[in-house]
């Protein structure tokens, strides 16, 4: 996503420095957009990925796992993928 934020910032330069306002405009609008998108879903990942590895008793998680235990990302099914 952040590779979109930087094509259409390229593309508002671009759009500015031919002249086209209105385009470079709108090519601005839809980066600033994208971008807070991309920040939001970051910090929601983060704060997943943080509330994930934490003990149900409040402690952290130590490295071990037990039967009665999954694994840190095992709790996560959404992060897993990811790495």
């Amino acid at each position: 996503m952040l590779g979109w934020v930087i094509t259409f910032f390229v593309l508002a330069v671009a759009a500015a420095v031919l002249g086209f306002g209105g385009l470079s405009a709108t090519f601005s609008g839809i980066a600033q957009i994208l971008f807070v998108v991309f920040i939001a879903l970051i910090d929601s990942s983060l704060k997943d990925r943080r509330n994930c590895r934490r003990d149900p008793a409040g402690g952290r998680r130590s490295g071990h796992s037990s039967p009665d235990r999954p694994r840190d990302r095992a709790c996560c099914p959404r992060i897993t993928g990811i790495a």
